[in-house]
């Protein structure tokens, strides 16, 4: 029978083959276990070797910081598995302005309450979305244009089934191994997801994952966990500094074991890591593979208006999801496209609050309008008019009804002409009597009826418009709420929560560095009586480091440090030569260090390691090896592993650190002198950052000042020759560029930063002190006495002579 099946199995292989052109046939995906397989022998498919997949470790130090030896290793587990998720419908709806509604009239009809006149009482022009309309229909077309329709959606969607890595314990790990000596870069190289601040430089391994000895007996997903361990005793490492949203030192692997359409099982190359343990949404390709599937839900948030909701996630599908340059393009696409999604809706925010400003505006006018109309229209005047132009002519009318009456009752001739005469000029219409004609007065009521109504038409219009105004505005208003609200979504936490979905595949581990960072301080002397023999003291003092912390002081080779470990007394310098040694000679480094320990010669170093390490053996010859064990390798004899062990312990051993160092005391303090000339200076390397200094001179009979010329760095500053190997290497002349600049800027630097402070970047202070003598003016001092001889000279010459010319003048006489 299980023969039949296969014979039967492969026939029907062979018919889809036959019918497979022309035709595609689209079905649900390929059901998966609920239970995790285990592996068997009861498997219809091939066993696979498997693949590998690989990581990147980034290390990020600063510039010119010598890095540690460090080894980060791995360890691999079997992550939770998913049950499937029931699948969804979308119902159909309409939207408009952020509002979204079950049925098209209803959002139309929100739509068109956006439309204004641009006469309330007259209009001629109509306004939508600031487009002028020269008829009311054209607006409402325009306005129902502008709604939404989101179609009906079949219920296709739904959480895949995840199920708990298989055999965690026969996948390998590789480890990272970081030197000095490895390449460093100081800006971030194409495929490389790292992020760079000012001043950091990074390192970069790659690491394989080997899940080759993995018996997968079904196609699925398969989920582990990779955790980087924590390497002891390296309290300035930080780990995982540019994760926001995955667990420190945990990445989730989905590995998708699929049918490579054989009949043989493989780990499909679109493997990868992931930052948390997520879930899968099933569409018609195999889980996460569809990236629009994994957001859908992270960009579907109630209220979004329709043009933020219906987002396209098309340019994150990589055409080659193996390729790393393709994901990181990608990664950096999803960047993108998340600040602008924010930018757009942040400037619809201000459009609106533009809209709402202009609203505002037409709204004051009208209730102006309405105000002004309402006091200044005189309604109460011209109803008091209105009402007694009234009853003038009601006054009228009843005079004319008495006179009607007399007139009926009298029979005397002259009587009845008095009062027909007073009747038709009470009756006639431009004839009127003093108290003027019932005509007249009708005519006056009309008028001033008239009035009284057209200042109510006018003053309901106002009104009218001041409300249809303020409603516009709060309709605004509402918009503008409901687009901060979905700003408020997106940002900050939601905008990060989007960003991560997006790149929520993840290359690799960042971990850094602590920063440390350089003190330096430099002695400038100048003037005409300045002495560049003499010897100033200088006093640095620390605080903030650890107890008992090792400073290293700069090696004196002119590069990092220049100043003379054993000085020598000169005829300026007051201070003796033994102090001054004593100063700058100093090394607090002396001892050899093993295990905690401290000791006074290598030897003795060398013997309390050789003890200790012996001591570590450990005899497992009545355990699960039968062997005797040291340091995780197996031998047969317990000498083997004594050998082993004292071969080993000279390794274990830590020499003093070369050259001289400053020691803090338990309070992590370290106040020590140095004694410095004329363009001496003194460097203390790898201080951890935010401790607090202070450098003082003592005072002398010098003008001091702080700071000096003196240039920060130099050609062969360990920083710019980092910097030269890194321009050296760089392809890209952008970047090369910038890295020039860059150089060239901190060759430019000089000594600018106090004498005290807190140390959060490198520091260059000092102090130049300056002494002038002033000279007598007149003759000068040193040809004074020549200069007065030849004086006398030839005063005695001119003299002599004189006398020698009266003599002759007697002689003469």
């Amino acid at each position: 029978m299980k023969k039949f099946s296969k014979v039967l199995a492969v026939l029907v292989i062979m018919l889809l083959g036959l019918t497979s052109t022309g035709v595609r046939a689209y079905a649900d995906p390929t059901p998966t276990p609920t239970t995790p397989p285990t592996p068997g022998t009861d498997s219809q498919y091939a066993v696979e070797t498997g693949e590998s997949i690989t990581f990147k470790k980034y290390l990020i130090s600063q510039l010119g910081q010598v890095v540690p030896d460090l080894e980060f290793v791995y360890k691999i587990s079997a992550g939770a598995g998913q049950a499937p998720g029931a699948k969804a419908e979308i119902p159909e709806s309409w939207s408009y302005g952020g509002q979204t509604f079950d049925n098209q009239p209803d959002a139309d009809n929100y739509a068109m309450s956006f439309i204004e006149p641009n006469d309330p009482t007259n209009p001629t022009e109509w306004t939508f979305e600031g487009q002028p309309y020269s008829s009311l229909q054209g607006a409402e077309d325009a306005a129902k244009q502008a709604v939404s329709h989101q179609p009906y959606v079949p219920a296709v969607e739904g959480l895949f089934e995840i199920v708990a890595g298989l055999e965690p314990e026969k996948v390998t790990v590789g480890t990272a191994s970081f030197t000095d000596t490895d390449d460093k870069y100081p800006s971030v190289q194409t495929g490389d997801t790292v992020v760079l601040d000012e001043g950091e430089v990074y390192q970069k391994k790659v690491v394989t994952i080997d899940f080759s000895q993995v018996e997968f007996k079904e196609p699925g997903v398969y989920r582990y966990l990779l955790t980087e361990q924590e390497i002891t005793g390296q309290t300035r490492l930080t780990y995982d500094t540019q994760r926001d949203r995955a667990e420190p030192k945990v990445r989730v692997i989905d590995v998708y074991v699929v049918d490579d359409g054989t009949g043989t099982l493989v780990i499909d190359k679109t493997t990868v890591l992931h930052e948390v343990a997520s879930e899968i949404k099933t569409t018609e390709q195999l889980g996460s593979k569809d990236p629009n599937a994994v957001v859908a839900k992270a960009w579907k948030l109630d209220g979004v208006p329709t043009e933020y909701a219906s987002y396209d996630h098309s340019p994150y599908v990589a055409a080659d999801e193996t390729s790393e340059e393709s994901r990181n393009a990608a990664r950096k696409q999803a960047e993108a496209d998340r600040i602008s999604l924010r930018e757009k809706i942040h400037d619809d925010i201000l459009t609106e609050n533009d809209k709402i400003a202009n609203l505002v505006d037409k709204e004051n006018t009208a209730k102006g309008a309405w105000d002004d109309a309402s006091s200044t229209a005189g309604i109460p005047a011209l109803q008091t008019a209105y009402d007694n132009a009234k009853a003038a002519r009601v006054s009228l009318q009843e005079q004319l009804t008495q006179l009607q009456g007399e007139l009926a009752a009298t029979t005397d001739p002259a009587e009845i002409t008095r009062l027909r005469g007073l009747i038709d000029k009470l009756v006639a219409e431009g004839t009127p009597a003093p108290e003027g004609s019932i005509a007249e007065a009708q005519a006056v009521e009309d008028a001033a009826k008239d009035a009284l109504d057209a200042a109510k038409r006018n003053v309901d219009a106002l009104e009218l418009d001041y409300e249809n105004k303020k409603a516009a505005r709060e309709a605004q208003e509402s918009r503008v709420a409901d687009l901060q609200a979905l700003y408020n979504r997106l940002g900050p936490d939601c905008i990060k929560e989007i960003q991560w979905r997006l790149s929520d595949k993840s290359d690799g581990y960042v971990n850094e560095i602590a920063p440390v960072y350089d003190l330096q301080f430099h002695k400038k002397v100048t003037g005409n009586q300045g002495s560049r023999d003499k010897y100033f003291e200088f006093t640095v003092t620390i605080e903030g480091l650890a107890p008992n912390q090792l400073v290293t002081i700069g090696t004196n080779d002119g590069t990092i440090s220049n100043f003379t470990p054993a000085p020598t007394k000169t005829a300026a310098t007051t201070y003796e030569a033994t102090a001054m040694k004593e100063a700058n000679s100093v090394d607090e480094d002396t001892k050899w260090k093993y295990d905690g320990g401290e000791f006074d010669t290598e030897q003795a170093a060398n013997d309390a390691a050789v003890a200790g390490e012996i001591a570590k053996r450990v005899d497992d010859t009545a355990g699960t090896t039968g062997k005797w064990i040291y340091d995780g390798n197996q031998y047969d004899t317990e000498q083997d592993a004594i050998d082993a062990a004292t071969a080993a312990a000279p390794s274990k051993v830590v020499a003093p650190l070369p050259g001289q160092q400053l020691k803090a005391d338990a309070s992590g303090k370290i106040k020590h002198s140095f004694y410095l000339k004329h363009d001496e200076f003194v460097r203390l390397l790898d201080i951890k950052k935010d401790v607090t200094y202070t450098v003082t001179e003592v005072e002398e009979d010098y003008a001091k000042a702080e700071f000096t010329d003196k240039k920060a760095y130099t050609t062969t500053s360990p920083e710019i020759v980092e910097l030269n190997s890194a321009i050296d290497l760089e392809t890209d002349q952008t970047k090369k560029q910038a890295l020039i600049e860059k150089r060239d800027a901190m060759l430019a630097k000089e000594h600018t930063d106090a004498t005290s402070g807190t140390l959060n970047e490198n520091k260059f202070t000092g102090y130049t002190n300056t002494r002038n003598g002033i000279l007598p003016t007149g003759v000068a001092v040193v040809a004074g006495a020549g200069l007065a001889m030849l004086g006398i000279g030839m005063a005695g010459m001119y003299f002599f002579n004189k006398r020698k010319e009266e003599d002759e003048d007697e002689d003469d006489e």
